[in-house]
């Protein structure tokens, strides 16, 4: 898998090396999802959150705002899943603060098997705000879902 890792080099402050391109966003925001699939190490995902400012909204959730928070949600999804297809589609992105930031907005299909109980599928619309560090890191400061439709089980 992928890890989307950019070297830093060292840049006069306020200075960006780079700062990646709409597909590069799109990229992360497959790359996140897949990693969900294939039930990855938190750690791969705690190194995209953001450390201040924190903010993520999932259904039927309370609001993730650190990284210990996220990775006790994630644990309790890991032992919850047998298996998850995440399908992403109606990617938006847009810069913002001076295109050190973007807004990001997609449907979700969640596919998800338990490990106790049924498949469940689940349509839910998210947005998220994603930073750029100065060597073009993505963080994810902020994401918000909303169900779109009842899950349904089978």
């Amino acid at each position: 898998m992928p890890l989307l890792a950019r070297p830093i080099k060292y840049q006069p402050q306020n200075q960006y090396s780079f700062l990646p391109n709409e597909n590069e966003v799109k990229s992360f925001v497959y790359s996140w999802f897949s990693w969900i699939d294939y039930l990855s190490d938190e750690k791969i995902f705690t190194m995209h959150l953001c450390e201040v400012n924190l903010s993520i909204k999932y259904n039927n959730n309370g609001t993730i705002t650190n990284n210990n928070e996220f990775m006790q949600w994630y644990k309790n999804f890991k032992d919850e899943t047998q298996s998850s297809n995440t399908l992403v589609s109606n990617i938006k992105v847009t810069k913002i603060k001076d295109c050190t930031a973007y807004n990001v907005t997609m449907d979700v299909l969640y596919k998800i098997k338990p490990k106790n109980g049924k498949f469940t599928e689940s349509s839910v619309f998210q947005k998220w705000i994603l930073v750029v560090d100065k060597g073009g890191g993505l963080f994810i400061e902020k994401c918000i879902e909303t169900q779109k439709d009842k899950p349904t089980s089978n």
